[in-house]
């Protein structure tokens, strides 16, 4: 799969895997479906442990501006 240069770029932000597979997961949900995903959503298409797993995550990324 070739990825575009916003995903390479995400790459060498310093995101951990788990953040990095929830900012690709909601790229394509929304693309496909012009809605955001819920928590729920996120937790079973990335499959999280936890919502709050999901909670602590978006919240990071939402820190580091994305």
């Amino acid at each position: 799969m070739h990825e575009g240069p916003e995903a390479a770029r995400d790459r060498s932000s310093g995101l951990s895997d788990k953040q990095q597979r929830i900012l690709d997961f909601l790229r394509a949900f929304l693309l496909e479906k012009d809605y955001p995903p819920s928590i729920r959503d996120i937790q079973q298409g990335c499959e999280i442990s936890s919502t709050s797993v999901v909670d602590y995550n978006l919240k990071r990324l939402e820190e580091r501006g994305y």
